[in-house]
């Protein structure tokens, strides 16, 4: 009697065939156009950093000096500052539930 009951709460099941539930779906996502004219715009730019700012003697070890990926020319650099910049490194300890480290600054230029 047992399999019998269990036969019947099996047909309690939604009869909904998945190949259409996703079709229905799909479509009507396009009709919303929701992902219609957007791009993912990426809210960061890789940079690396090249050392301290210094002279022929002597280094001053508060700037440094960063190198922007696709900044080549003056007329470029002016976008970046005035922006924070952001300097993440892995550590061997964990702190606050991560390894990873952060130190905060701003892009500036020093004459």
């Amino acid at each position: 009697q047992s399999s019998t009951k269990m036969k019947a709460n099996l047909s309690q099941a939604p009869t909904v065939h998945i190949r259409k539930f996703f079709e229905e779906a799909r479509k009507n996502r396009k009709a919303s156009g929701s992902n219609k004219g957007k791009k993912t715009r990426r809210l960061y730019s890789k940079a690396v950093i090249m050392g301290y700012k210094r002279a022929l003697r002597s280094q001053s070890t508060d700037t440094c000096l960063v190198s922007i990926q696709g900044v080549e020319d003056t007329k470029s650099v002016d976008f970046y500052l005035g922006k924070k910049v952001l300097y993440m490194y892995r550590a061997k300890t964990e702190k606050n539930g991560t390894f990873m480290r952060t130190v905060w600054g701003l892009s500036l230029i020093h004459i």
